[in-house]
């Protein structure tokens, strides 16, 4: 039960980043790609250049936010994700790469957006 009201959480916050790139040119070429070393959530071009972006939500930043979630270690498993990706998607192997992260929040009852580009590498 917990699991799906996570999945649920995050579903309808990875549609606001995906809304939210949208609005800012971006392309969507998959979502929720998964593999047995990793999950990217959202994976969209912006001109031709492939982004592959990690979504996260905390309630609040009272702790340092969404965005320092993303440790090493999941940096890692994306890299690793999307590495699998470029080798099934022959199309994009020679498309030049960035790590985005969209980190929400909530402040005064509304979703705040960050989008930090080239995230990591």
């Amino acid at each position: 039960m917990l699991k799906a009201l996570t999945r649920t959480i995050g579903n309808t916050y990875e549609t606001l980043a995906l809304n939210y790139l949208k609005n800012h040119g971006l392309s969507l070429v998959q979502k929720n790609y998964s593999t047995k070393l990793g999950e990217i959530d959202i994976i969209a071009l912006e001109g031709d250049i492939l982004c592959f972006v990690e979504v996260r939500f905390r309630k609040s930043i009272q702790y340092g936010g969404a965005a320092l979630s993303v440790t090493p270690k999941k940096q890692t498993r994306i890299k690793k994700a999307a590495s699998q990706f470029l080798v099934e998607h022959a199309r994009f192997r020679h498309s030049p790469c960035r790590f985005d992260v969209i980190s929400i929040h909530i402040k005064d009852n509304q979703p705040q957006i960050d989008w930090i580009t080239s995230a990591f590498y």
